[in-house]
């Protein structure tokens, strides 16, 4: 799949494009400069895919897979780099990150872009601390060579599926949060009917959740499910859910374009 600057400059659908290009929900991200910030890269005994609170140094692997049309995958056999953290060698990733610089970091509020970005399902997002930097990413860079064609790494995943008369569509990401202390995140759950722009609207639905993360590294899971109505071709009905977790998704490589 070909990415382009707008595609991440938006977290969702247009409202002229949302249902014919519904699967961009799963790569909307905010791009840091990851590897100027981070430090102190040391092997970790952790496995990031068996706890959602990691530690100082967040180390990942895993097989590299394309996507070439919405839900089909195609394992990755080729070598990129991913500067001086990591690499992908012969499809498999290997990158491990340190603890991130934190001198002009934002603190972790509802008015930072990346929390705005993913979680807009919900209302009322209270922090128990008011005064925690952070570091948070979804996606980072991948070279064939430096200032050469680039890519995007990223933990997603999406499914396609039919029951009865009723299409949906599953997109599941992994976000990488460091926090500089323990700190709760809270939202109340909602059903917003007015998302979107007429006649392209949508219903989102949520339930309250409460995330306790710890000082260092934490995986957030976050799942939107769409659904198309019997009546309608259009996926009009989201459903959005997120948790501390760190389930076994893919490792895809998408094109960059400015």
């Amino acid at each position: 799949m070909k990415i382009t600057k707008s595609l991440f400059d938006s977290c969702g659908p247009s409202a002229s494009d949302k249902h014919r290009s519904i699967a961009t929900m799963g790569l909307c991200v905010l791009l840091f400069t990851v590897l100027a910030a981070l430090s102190s890269c040391n092997n970790n005994p952790n496995d990031p895919d068996s706890s959602s609170s990691i530690g100082d140094t967040l180390a990942l692997s895993g097989a590299v897979y394309t996507e070439s049309t919405q839900g089909n995958y195609q394992r990755f056999t080729g070598d990129l780099s991913l500067g001086t953290a990591g690499k992908i060698e012969y499809g498999d990733l290997q990158f491990s990150f340190g603890r991130p610089s934190l001198t002009n970091a934002p603190f972790l509020n509802a008015e930072e872009p990346m929390v705005v970005r993913w979680f807009s399902g919900w209302d009322d997002l209270s922090f128990s601390k008011s005064n925690v930097k952070t570091f948070i990413f979804h996606a980072w860079f991948a070279y064939e060579d430096p200032g050469e064609q680039r890519y995007v790494v990223s933990k997603r995943n999406s499914v396609y599926g039919v029951s009865g008369n009723i299409a949906t569509w599953v997109f599941e990401n992994v976000i990488f949060v460091y926090v500089e202390g323990d700190i709760t995140i809270s939202g109340k759950g909602k059903t917003n009917s007015s998302m979107g722009t007429s006649p392209n609207n949508f219903t989102v639905t949520s339930e309250d959740f409460s995330l306790a993360l710890k000082k260092g590294w934490n995986t957030i899971y976050i799942e939107r499910k769409w659904e198309q109505t019997p009546s309608t071709s259009l996926f009009n009905i989201r459903t959005d859910t997120v948790s501390l977790d760190n389930p076994t998704l893919k490792w895809v490589l998408d094109e960059y374009e400015e």
